[in-house]
């Protein structure tokens, strides 16, 4: 991971607006979708949810998120500017680069719960062959399935230096559905 730090001032997200991305459709994808849906303020066509099987997205569709078996797909079609990162940590490898970026030309903060990864593996393993984007923010989120019923608790940190003003967006967007001690 480079030590160089980047400058996010640049990176605006409208919380109220943006395309919400999910990429794996098990149990904590399910818990944050129900609880944005719920408690959030989030209207389900602004959702996307990505698995490589067919098998639980049919319950992500009858929430009304539309679905696809391609993560890609996620941030180059629909254009999604919060990705949430719900998968085990053996699916995250390098040669699956759970994206395959190439270059990311709109704002995008990934937010990912994967647990008993470090997070310079989890920033290695984010991009295909080592590249990286200026333009692009992973924090590590730790939830709990609480959430879905606006209870949730979660603990969150960031890899790189950002702004704070994209701290103060991410945190007021997550405080929707879990109580977020933040500290620095």
């Amino acid at each position: 991971m480079s030590n160089k730090v980047i400058d996010f001032s640049e990176i605006n997200i409208d919380t109220n607006t943006c395309k919400i991305g999910f990429i794996g459709a098990g149990n904590m994808s399910m818990a944050i979708i129900k609880g944005l849906l719920k408690f959030g303020n989030v209207d389900a066509s602004r959702l996307y949810v990505s698995a490589p099987s067919n098998q639980n997205l049919p319950k992500f569709e009858q929430l009304g998120c539309t679905t696809t078996n391609d993560n890609y797909s996620l941030v180059y079609n629909y254009k999604c500017s919060i990705i949430f990162l719900c998968v085990k940590p053996h699916h995250i490898t390098p040669e699956t680069h759970i994206f395959k970026l190439v270059t990311v030309k709109h704002p995008l903060v990934i937010m990912s719960a994967v647990a008993g990864m470090t997070l310079e593996a989890l920033y290695d393993n984010c991009f295909t062959n080592g590249v990286k984007y200026e333009n692009c923010c992973i924090y590590r989120i730790m939830p709990n399935l609480a959430c879905q019923v606006g209870k949730g608790v979660c603990g969150i940190s960031r890899i790189l230096p950002s702004e704070e003003t994209l701290d103060t967006c991410i945190k007021d967007f997550l405080e929707r559905i879990f109580f977020m001690p933040f500290s620095r």
